[in-house]
This record gives C-alpha cells, structure tokens and sequence, in this order.
C-alpha cells in the first residue's frame, strides 16, 4: 500500500516548475517590457514565455492570431540577459489559450535573463504572464 502511494505521489508531480512574471500586459506596436522580480534562469532542458490572450482572437493552422479584423499577426518576443545581450525568440506556439515563445538554443548554462520585450502590430491584452521550465522527455504536450 506504502509503496502504491509514494508511486502514485511520484507520478502526480507537477513537472512543470511555473514562475509568475507578471498578472497582465497591454501589448502594442512599441515594445512592452517586463521586468520579473528576480533575473530567470535556465534551469530546466527546455525554458519558455508564455501569456493567455484575453483579446477577441482565433489561431491560424500556423500558430498566428487572427484579429477580430481577420488579421494575422505573432507577436515578436525578445530576451534580454543580465549581460544585455538581446536574444530574439525564434519558436512559438500555443497550448490551448497560451501562446509561448522560446529561443531553440537556449537551455541550462543559458544567461539568466532580466526583461522580456514584446511587440505586436495589432494591440494585444494578454494575462499570466509565465517563465516556464520543463524537460519534454518527462511531459506531454
């Protein structure tokens, strides 16, 4: 029985580990920059950003947005390091409602990273702000 609960404990964990950056943004043509408390780090194998869209919107078979217009449009996202390297994020997608962004050649080892940057040719309101680590051999996405 012991053993059948620690099993079941182990395989409940949460194998994402979330860090809150900001409640909401109001995103628009000149670049939006959040700043989190604490510099993020690249812990995990696999680090994102990622922000639920509260604007009217529906996605494209490409991972776009279409505006209320028929617009489509992905936000440009850009990391900037504790060294002030700014790094441009070169992936993007969605996981139902959220749209992330991550830079493929980032990873453990990776500057930490001190703003996020983010512009968008249509004004966008977006919620949960989130830096997200994961190791996607361990998760299903």
């Amino acid at each position: 029985m012991l053993l059948a609960t620690i099993a079941m404990m182990l395989g409940c964990r949460n194998s994402y580990s979330d860090v809150q950056i900001a409640s909401s943004a109001t995103v628009s043509q000149q670049w939006t920059e959040i700043r989190p408390a604490q510099p993020l780090s690249w812990t995990k194998p696999a680090e994102e950003f990622s922000f639920h869209i509260d604007s009217p919107h529906q996605r494209s078979p490409q991972a776009e947005i279409i505006g209320p217009s028929g617009e489509h449009f992905v936000p440009q996202v850009e990391f900037v390091t504790t060294n002030g390297r700014t790094i441009a994020a070169d992936t993007h997608g969605f996981w139902g409602e959220d749209m992330y962004f991550y830079w493929s050649k980032g990873g453990p080892g990776a500057e930490p990273i001190q703003m996020i940057r983010v512009r968008s040719s249509l004004p966008l309101n977006i919620s949960k702000l989130v830096w997200r680590g994961y190791d996607a051999a361990k998760v299903k996405r």
